[in-house]
């Protein structure tokens, strides 16, 4: 369905933006499966998701690498994100955990601060651009000023990333994530380091 752009303006942010459902497709397409909707008036809307069955026989669970090798890193990254947005939120969560990194979920700035202000041990801010109350520019602003060499990765679903040209490319990923990019974007915040903050343009 087309919105007018009177309607769009009426759009609050985290509402009515459809980006759950994207969110869940563009999970669904990466793994190989896919998505249909029903929808009957009166009665509601029916979404089923596909997934491929995994192929081949069951292996014998491999034995933990850290107890194996004594000299397996010791330092585990934990990544803070901040999204306002539940189910997206808990989905994104999934997909860092299956990445090797251990997750701190806040679903506002405030609450992502205060964990900061609690010494939380974080290595990494993935904060939602667009949110209600504090949007990611001014929780990542407060956020560096608690810790200074903290590196921040902005995820956002709005196409429009003029806010955030000033940043550069490789911190900004969109959702619904494509392929490697999530992996790919946290290798590369995490080798540059903090990036600079006080040249996002406030909106």
């Amino acid at each position: 369905m087309e919105t007018r752009p009177d309607e769009r303006r009426n759009l609050q942010i985290g509402k009515g933006s459809g980006l759950g459902l994207a969110q869940v497709y563009g999970f669904a397409k990466q793994s190989g499966g896919g998505v249909t909707i029903e929808t009957t008036l009166g009665e509601g809307t029916i979404v089923r998701v596909y997934l491929p069955r995994a192929a081949g026989r069951l292996l014998p669970a491999a034995p933990d690498a850290a107890a194996a090798s004594p000299e397996a890193p010791a330092h585990h990254r934990t990544i803070l994100l901040v999204d306002d947005d539940r189910a997206v939120r808990d989905v994104t969560s999934a997909l860092l955990v299956e990445l090797g990194y251990g997750v701190v979920a806040a679903g506002s700035g405030e609450e992502a601060l205060a964990l900061l202000r609690r010494d939380e041990p974080v290595d990494l801010l993935m904060v939602d651009y667009a949110m209600p109350g504090m949007n990611g520019a001014e929780v990542a602003r407060a956020a560096a000023e608690l810790r200074p060499g903290l590196p921040t990765l902005f995820i956002t679903g709005y196409a429009d990333l003029k806010a955030l040209r000033e940043i550069g490319e490789d911190r900004v990923v969109r959702k619904p994530f494509q392929d490697d990019e999530l992996p790919r974007r946290l290798a590369e915040a995490f080798r540059q380091g903090p990036s600079n903050i006080v040249r996002l343009r406030r909106i």
